[in-house]
């Protein structure tokens, strides 16, 4: 499983909670990662430190264009595309690269935030551009 972005917090004890084999967690800035085995002394820090969990600190997008490795999930785990930083994990390029590295039958999943109940003509116009 490859993970990316946003591990330190509760997703990984979701996806921990199965039996994976294991996650490579992609994570562009290691001072989250200082930041959580310092102050998250919780179950956050013990999920990091779990034997099946590969931290790398490296840019998700780099990652994904140089890795040999297939997988059969991917999770893009990262904040709505608001940013030139950001947006580029959102783009028609990047998800060809991510099937690139995907094994048969593989999923992709990703979010974004919006309404549960009413979608505005703006974040209507926002969630189709994104595939």
């Amino acid at each position: 499983m490859l993970l990316i972005g946003g591990g330190a917090g509760e997703i990984m004890k979701e996806i921990l909670k199965y039996p994976v084999e294991s996650v490579d967690y992609v994570e562009l800035d290691p001072s989250i990662i200082s930041f959580a085995k310092k102050f998250l002394r919780d179950e956050s820090f013990y999920r990091l430190n779990d034997p099946r969990v590969n931290v790398i600190n490296e840019d998700g997008r780099y990652f994904v264009k140089n890795t040999e490795n297939r997988y059969d999930v991917v999770i893009i785990n990262l904040p709505n595309p608001y940013t030139a930083q950001i947006n580029r994990f959102y783009t028609e390029e990047f998800f060809k690269e991510v099937r690139k590295i995907l094994a048969e039958g593989a999923i992709v999943g990703f979010s974004v935030t919006s309404s549960e109940n009413y979608l505005s003509k703006e974040q209507s116009l926002f969630l189709k551009s994104l595939v």
